[in-house]
């Protein structure tokens, strides 16, 4: 067992001061006032101690369009990405994703629920993404996408039965580590027929999963398929549950909206991304009031460009005030959760929270630092002026991973100079 402890513990939505939180097999034991007895302890000393972010939603693998396509319409870039992200080979895909994972613990982020495209030629790629957040040491929802729509080009394409042997034996491939989990994620509606869309919400029931797909990310995807919106294919093939987490959701209708809350629906929300591609800003708290389970999530770095969630999660609340023309719409505490708590409920993992029986996924925030400053707000600054450079530590299942800005499980060398090549026209 190891015991941390520092000047700020946060514990059900508030600091509380020099709480002693205790490690076993990395999760948390207990948190208390008093150490336990006989136990060595880390004291971070002027620190606070904070859940890590859960983020619902990247592509690691296009770390290297970054920048390249910032100022296309979605249909373009869409088009751009599939003519390019074919070319990765596994130390390509390797290091998108050391990069990705790395970008995203050093700015506060502990579990990362990525969605992987590039299958259509079997497993090589997908296993050398995961390969990378298991070297950098992040906790990892790997999406194995399922696909088959031409505009997806072979890289992309499988029939519904190799899609699924090849699902499974990745999932076998990883059963059980500690800090990799592997989920059904079908493309969409419009990039995965319907032989796959059922094919993984089975295998989501099979194996007591969730799976993830794009939803209602534009109009033209909102509308679904041959004049059969999106939420309705959805509900008429029998798969529209509480297991899906939907992706985007910015273009549904009120009453679609209130279908998906009749279901405990889960949404992954990019306002980063929302806003890259000049989509919709989500009513939260109308998500929410409908019994919508919303969480925080980045999407790719072609398509945001960053993977620093608390960036985000700053966007995000900015966002719910113009949209309400309201500077109380949601409070703070509601804004942290969207980044932490509620990326547990939405992902189904016992992250995103300091309490027993939780992983012990958590950063340590340097309470000293001058953007929070003064520190007897700092719940305020976590979502409106942190910078990386407070974010002192992070920890995955205890283990220290981050420090003092640095990644100490992976090298990050070869990785830069291998995606600087891959950038190159």
């Amino acid at each position: 067992m190891t015991v941390f402890t520092a000047s700020m513990v946060y514990v059900d939505g508030s600091f509380r001061p020099n709480q002693y939180v205790s490690v076993h097999d990395g999760r948390i034991g207990s948190i208390t006032e008093t150490p336990p007895g006989g136990e060595g302890v880390t004291d971070f000393g002027d620190a606070a101690v904070f859940p890590g972010a859960v983020n619902t939603h990247t592509h690691s693998h296009l770390a290297s369009l970054r920048g390249s396509v910032d100022q296309l319409a979605f249909d373009d870039w869409l088009a751009a990405v599939y003519r390019r992200v074919p070319k990765l080979d596994v130390d390509d895909v390797y290091a998108s994703a050391l990069l990705t994972y790395a970008e995203a613990l050093l700015s506060g982020t502990t579990t990362t629920a990525d969605f992987f495209y590039l299958n259509g030629y079997g497993n090589e790629r997908i296993e050398s993404a995961i390969r990378a957040a298991v070297d950098v040491g992040i906790r990892l929802v790997m999406g194995r996408t399922f696909m088959d729509a031409d505009w997806g080009g072979p890289a992309t394409q499988e029939t519904v039965d190799v899609a699924v042997e090849r699902y499974r034996a990745l999932r076998e491939a990883f059963a059980g580590h500690p800090r990799v989990e592997i989920c059904p994620a079908p493309h969409s509606p419009y990039g995965a027929s319907r032989g796959l869309l059922e094919s993984a919400h089975a295998l989501a029931v099979e194996y007591d999963s969730r799976w993830y797909m794009h939803l209602a990310e534009s109009e033209s995807a909102a509308a679904g398929v041959d004049g059969v919106r999106a939420l309705d294919l959805l509900e008429e093939w029998g798969i529209l549950t509480d297991r899906l987490v939907a992706v985007h959701v910015v273009w549904l209708s009120e009453e679609e909206l209130d279908r998906l809350g009749a279901v405990n629906g889960l949404v992954s929300y990019n306002p980063a991304s929302n806003l890259f591609f000049g989509e919709r800003i989500v009513d939260l708290v109308g998500y929410e009031r409908r019994g919508i389970s919303v969480a925080l999530g980045t999407d790719s770095s072609a398509s945001n460009n960053a993977q620093n969630m608390f960036a985000d999660l700053r966007l995000a609340a900015l966002c719910q005030r113009l949209r309400a023309r309201d500077p109380a719409v949601i409070g703070v505490n509601d804004m942290l959760a969207l980044a932490t708590s509620k990326g547990g409920s939405v992902t189904g993992l016992p992250v995103g929270r300091l309490a027993p029986g939780h992983f012990a996924d958590f950063i340590v925030v340097d309470t000293t630092h001058p953007s929070l400053q003064p520190v007897e707000r700092l719940a305020s600054h976590l979502v409106y002026s942190m910078t990386p450079q407070a974010i002192k530590g992070v920890y995955v299942g205890g283990e220290q991973v981050v420090w003092e800005g640095h990644v100490l499980k992976a090298d990050l060398t070869e990785a830069v100079g291998g995606i600087g090549e891959l950038s190159r026209p």
